[in-house]
């Protein structure tokens, strides 16, 4: 038979009797179940909000990795940290400089709409243009001349 000591529960202060074997492993704190899942429940932990930095306590094991001390401050501050994260924080125009508001398709957006896309578009693409009529140009040029050339020589 297994030889029992009396004990103090740790969460209930009632008096129990835990075999010793239990004991010498280092167990036999609490009196039931109850009174573990109940002690490992109300733990108090005091810690820094990660946004507001304000001081909060967890009352509750499955909280114990919380960092943020409200639902408000849990959306700003993760937000915040996702746009650190992408760094697109401060992300403006390419054309008129407006900040772009922040949703998933809009993370390879330049330019807050269509409009300074196409001015952007436009005015990059306006110095190729006229390099390539410029060319274009030239070589109608010399077409006439040669086509006039080739006139003259029929008309001889």
């Amino acid at each position: 038979m297994p030889s029992f000591i009396p004990r103090l529960c740790s969460y209930c202060n009632n008096t129990f009797k835990a075999p010793l074997s239990e004991v010498n492993r280092g167990r036999g704190i609490f009196c039931s179940r109850k009174c573990f899942f109940l002690s490992v429940r109300t733990i108090d932990i005091k810690k820094n909000c990660d946004y507001c930095k304000k001081e909060f306590r967890i009352t509750s094991q499955s909280r114990k990795d919380a960092r943020f001390c409200s639902r408000p401050c849990y959306y700003i501050g993760s937000r915040a940290e996702t746009f650190e994260a992408r760094k697109i924080l401060d992300k403006r125009c390419g054309w008129c400089n407006k900040l772009i508001p922040f949703k998933k398709d809009y993370l390879k957006r330049q330019y807050c709409c269509i409009s300074c896309a196409s001015k952007a578009s436009n005015k990059i693409r306006a110095p190729i243009i006229k390099e390539k009529n410029a060319a274009k140009r030239q070589e109608i040029e010399g077409l006439k001349k040669e086509i006039t050339r080739l006139k003259g020589l029929l008309n001889d």
